[in-house]
Parts: structure tokens; C-alpha cells; sequence
């Protein structure tokens, strides 16, 4: 399996956005439908997710046909062993703070995506509701994970998105993605 790179951020931030931006600008990048057992929502990008039940993901993930299989104590996350063995330079993957363990275990590279992410949120067209909600989650993971230092000591790359435009964004993060792919141990840039 090649290198597998986890995007990690707040809602918002911009992952979606950056990974479908890479496989359709740059050559080689492939972006794997994740298995996943949250409710779709609104926001949601037709194709990014296949939606199961918890039984069925863990009926999948006992039969060995999920890789990078983890949960965050509520939802499991996972792709399907197929949908990975795709020829590209690099996997783009969903992470989860709560996995990064587990993703560092697997030899996953992980990269974290900074920004306004209420700005990609409205982006998006999010209702106001749903606003209030993702930045409150947001928040919370922000305090625990994405803005502590040790947290922040574990990424591969850290990667401020400044909402400009999609190519000029896609080339500096391909370029982010060169470096951390050639670097072969873990360095932070920005």
C-alpha cells in the first residue's frame, strides 16, 4: 500500500476541499471513499462517505476488510481495503485526533489544516444552526487537540488555509506533501 497522509482539522477547515482540489489539479493523488457510522449531513459531499451501521462496520472490520479502522469513542471511521490499492503517489485520507496513535502505528503520515474554519463553514452554506454547532465541536477539539503543542508535535505537516484560491492553495500544498513524503521522518511545515 503507498503512503497513506491523514488530514486532520476542525469542520470547516478546508480538508475536503484541499484533497478534491489535489486529486483534480495534481497528478497522482487519490482520494478513497471512507466508511463511516455518523448521519450524513447536509454539507456532506455526494460520494465522500459511505454511510454504515456500527454492526456493519464491525462485521466489516472483523472480516479484514477495512485498513485504517479506528473510532473516537462515539463513530467509527475506515476505508475499504480495495478502495486503497489504487496506483497514485499518495493516499488522501480522513484522520481523527482521537486516532493519531493509531495512525502514527500504521506509518501514516498525518497533516493538520488550520484556518477560519466558521469562514468554510459559511463557505459551505451551512444553516446558522449548524454553525453554532460544528464551531462548538470545533472548540472543544481545539482546546484539546489541534492547539496544544503536543499535539501539534506529532503532524507531519501543519498547513495554514487561507481561503484563496484553489489553485494557487493546491500547489503550495502539493509542494507540503512533496517535502513530507521525501523527508522520511516527521518535520513540521508551515
Amino acid at each position: 500500500m503507498q503512503d497513506g497522509l491523514f488530514f486532520l482539522g476542525e469542520s470547516g477547515v478546508g480538508k475536503s476541499t484541499l484533497m478534491r482540489g489535489l486529486v483534480s489539479l495534481c497528478v497522482g493523488y487519490h482520494k478513497p471513499q471512507m466508511v463511516m457510522t455518523r448521519q450524513p449531513r447536509t454539507s456532506d459531499a455526494p460520494g465522500d462517505y459511505e454511510y454504515v451501521t456500527v454492526d456493519e462496520f464491525l462485521r466489516l472490520r472483523e472480516s479484514g476488510q477495512l485498513s485504517y479502522a479506528f473510532d473516537d469513542g462515539i463513530r467509527y471511521y475506515g476505508y475499504r481495503r480495495e478502495k486503497l490499492e489504487v496506483p497514485s503517489k499518495a493516499l488522501l485520507l480522513y484522520g481523527s485526533p482521537y486516532a493519531v496513535r493509531q495512525i502514527l502505528a500504521a506509518k501514516g503520515r498525518i497533516i493538520l489544516i488550520v484556518g477560519d474554519s466558521r469562514k468554510g463553514l459559511r463557505l459551505r452554506g451551512v444553516t446558522e444552526a449548524e454553525l453554532i454547532e460544528r464551531s462548538t465541536i470545533n472548540g472543544r477539539l481545539a482546546r484539546r487537540f489541534y492547539s496544544t503543542i503536543a499535539f501539534r508535535g506529532l503532524m507531519d505537516g501543519i498547513f495554514e488555509n487561507p481561503f484563496t484560491s484553489l489553485n494557487v492553495l493546491c500547489i503550495a500544498f502539493d509542494q507540503l506533501i512533496s517535502r513530507i513524503l521525501l523527508s522520511g521522518k516527521n518535520e513540521v511545515y508551515s
